[in-house]
């Protein structure tokens, strides 16, 4: 065999090598970015959650940013319990006789 050949496999090889070595770099870094923000995220809550008014007092600025999500979340909240009330008499008509009220077409 010639030197050529050699080289050829050689860096056959190593191609693979170096492949496989940044497929699995990109994956540890991947899973510890994915690690570090689940960590971040879980102080986050965890300092939310327990805090109360005796401890912790809110800036003012907050409330202008929080009130129109606060407020997003009560409208859908209500929208949601109207619409299982108009369904829910929906469903009281056509099962307590009122069915006959409604002209039924041949």
């Amino acid at each position: 065999m010639n030197i050529t050949t050699h080289a050829r496999e050689y860096y056959a090889r190593v191609s693979v090598c170096v492949c496989v070595c940044v497929c699995v770099g990109s994956y540890f870094a991947g899973i510890m970015l994915m690690c570090s923000l689940s960590v971040v995220c879980t102080v986050l809550v965890l300092n939310y959650h327990h805090r109360s008014p005796d401890t912790h007092h809110m800036p003012r600025w907050v409330t202008p940013l929080l009130a129109p999500l606060l407020l997003c979340f009560k409208l859908n909240k209500i929208f949601q319990r109207v619409a299982q009330l108009s369904l829910t008499n929906l469903c009281d008509a056509l099962h307590h006789g009122k069915r006959q009220n409604f002209k039924t077409v041949t």
